[in-house]
């Protein structure tokens, strides 16, 4: 029985990927308005009916790999657990810049650019929500990373550091609004053209480190 329902699991969790990477595929190719579900349907391989299994719309496919390439970038810290309390704040802060450097986190990094380019044009109100909302739930997640294994912590300091690593994960949404607002002219581009002007997501990183700089300014005493 349960050989039978880990093959499943399995299953299922191939199903969805096979959906993410065509969705992501055919907005890469032509926004937004590019991501149809009968196109879906064609490019994943599999039926209608599946898609909205595994999600509640099509445009859910399109976000739901922006939120993919958005998390790892906050999780999986590893803060060393000998780490004194009042340096906490700043060492998950290095901790995250670090790993925006490693080739698993630019990879993150450009394909969470390339693709909220492409959908952009089409979707930037949903989208804008979509990135806020999966950011504030990073800073959250990092926070209960640390938390379990911190149980020394007070309430008071808890707060502090979740409201810390909160408005951190926001920064790096600011930080890559500012790349954009510096490498993209004001008029409207097609979404080719912007794709074109994507930045290297080396030259990324350092945008996010100024906005992190700019959260310090409030760096919390613990």
């Amino acid at each position: 029985m349960g050989t039978a329902r880990d093959g499943r699991g399995t299953r299922r969790a191939s199903t969805r990927r096979d959906i993410l990477a065509a969705a992501e595929e055919l907005v890469l190719e032509n926004g937004l308005s590019g991501l149809r579900t009968k196109d879906l349907v064609l490019r994943s391989g599999v039926s209608e009916r599946t898609v909205f299994n595994n999600f509640d719309s099509i445009e859910d496919t399109a976000l739901t790999r922006i939120e993919e390439y958005l998390t790892p970038l906050f999780s999986d810290l590893d803060v060393p657990t000998e780490t004194p309390v009042e340096q906490l704040p700043a060492v998950v802060r290095d901790r995250v810049l670090t790993h925006l450097a490693t080739p698993a986190g630019l990879e993150c990094l450009t394909g969470f650019v390339r693709l909220a380019a492409a959908l952009a044009p089409d979707s930037g109100e949903v989208l804008t929500r979509h990135v806020v909302l999966t950011l504030t739930s990073m800073g959250s997640l990092a926070s209960s990373e640390v938390e379990e294994t911190r149980p020394e912590l007070s309430v008071e300091q808890q707060l502090r550091l979740r409201l810390y690593l909160s408005n951190l994960a926001l920064a790096m949404g600011l930080g890559l609004a500012r790349a954009a607002l510096h490498r993209l002219p004001k008029e409207v581009l097609t979404t080719l053209e912007v794709r074109d002007r994507i930045p290297p997501a080396e030259e990324l990183v350092p945008h996010i480190e100024w906005a992190f700089q700019q959260v310090d300014a409030g760096l919390p005493q613990l």
